[in-house]
């Protein structure tokens, strides 16, 4: 945290690890590219970092204004359709290089939160992971006196826990897919099915559970 100055650490650090595991020759595949290495490894940094989740509602928003709102303005014969993944290629090919960098950023945080969008038993063994991952840290970080973060907290209910899983659904994962299903709708229609998919399992799991408490 001190090395990053609290900033994107868990992104910082995997990108640094990575970074010294390039400088050794046998782990690099790009040691012996003839293209601009420094470019794609600026790229990569890049997209990386913009998966801290600080930033999310930020890139989010400039997302629906400089991507979403140009395919909402194109005539119907040419705009992005399910069906029709060529109008999605040409749609990126005709973008300018920020823009283009705006539309992996976003792809890369789809992929980030990916298990949302698998089938639920894939998903929940994964979310189940995520949650050992949490409480452990939540353990570390009570063990030095201080409060364990969002959902880290071993006292408390986690990542698995059907009211929080619904919240995070419909607070980051669904918005976050549908806004991708709206440009790039070939891959976001079927991941956004699935998401939903699975929304409606931890909704009703929650329902059940609130049932139990009920007196």
């Amino acid at each position: 945290s001190r090395r990053f100055n609290q900033r994107a650490v868990l992104e910082n650090h995997s990108v640094y690890e990575c970074l010294e595991m390039l400088r050794t020759h046998e782990f690099n595949p790009f040691a012996d590219a003839k293209f601009n290495k420094d470019s794609l490894l600026s790229l990569v940094i890049k997209l990386v970092l913009a998966t801290d989740m600080a930033d999310h509602f930020f890139l989010v928003s400039d997302f629906k204004s400089k991507i979403s709102e140009r395919v909402r303005e194109m005539s119907s014969d040419v705009r992005p359709v399910y069906g029709a993944p060529q109008r999605s290629a040409e749609f990126f090919e005709d973008l300018d290089e920020k823009c283009k960098l705006k539309v992996l950023i976003i792809a890369l945080k789809v992929a980030d939160i990916g298990h949302l969008f698998t089938p639920f038993p894939v998903h929940s063994q994964w979310s189940a992971l995520l949650e050992d991952e949490f409480f452990r840290q939540g353990q570390l970080e009570m063990g030095a006196n201080r409060e364990p973060g969002m959902l880290k907290d071993p006292r408390k209910p986690g990542v698995t826990d059907p009211g929080n899983s619904v919240a995070f659904f419909d607070v980051i994962g669904i918005p976050l897919v549908q806004m991708w299903a709206d440009v790039f709708p070939n891959s976001g229609v079927i991941i956004l099915e699935q998401a939903a998919a699975n929304r409606r399992i931890y909704a009703e799991q929650a329902g059940m559970k609130k049932n139990d408490e009920t007196p």
